[in-house]
């Protein structure tokens, strides 16, 4: 089985296990949707984006709240960092949390006996206006390119050091 590391919001995953074979299942009826996020709106489709021909193995959870959290607060510290920006943050600090939601749902990981996939779905962004919508990017790694896989426990601080660094 798998681990994870206490303070890191993404799992350790059993990819040896999935690309020698030893993980056996129907893939595509186990992925469901993921669950809306409870403290802002969202723009991103939730659910999977997975296809059978894409002869997915394994999909990749991320803690989401944690991540959004995250990336909502290294955003709005950069902010508080230029002193010419505070009047602002008021007016962006929803657009702000709510395009790191979008960004952080929007992300899915999952492997193949073949590839690995990484999927960003078409999301709002900037001020969430229809204009600055960020398209879907669809990255697929084959295994074979997989060399040398270094996982690295989050640990110090963003945004001198104001933000604690939960992700890496």
């Amino acid at each position: 089985g798998g681990s994870s590391c206490p303070s890191c919001p993404i799992p350790v995953p059993r990819l040896v296990e999935n690309l020698t074979g030893m993980a056996t299942a129907d893939p595509i009826s186990k992925f469901k949707a993921r669950a809306p996020p409870t403290h802002s709106s969202y723009s991103v489709d939730l659910e999977s984006p997975w296809n059978p021909d894409d002869g997915i193995l394994e999909e990749f959870e991320i803690d989401l709240e944690l991540a959004a959290k995250f990336y909502t607060e290294q955003a709005c510290c950069g902010l508080l960092m230029a002193p010419y920006c505070w009047p602002v943050v008021p007016l962006v600090y929803t657009c702000l949390r709510d395009n790191s939601t979008d960004q952080v749902w929007g992300l899915w990981l999952a492997v193949s006996k073949e590839n690995v996939y990484v999927v960003r779905r078409r999301r709002k962004s900037c001020l969430r206006c229809y204009c600055c919508d960020v398209g879907e990017i669809r990255k697929i790694i084959p295994v074979a390119n997989v060399q040398d896989v270094m996982i690295t426990g989050p640990a110090g601080t963003a945004v001198c050091c104001f933000v604690p660094n939960v992700l890496h």
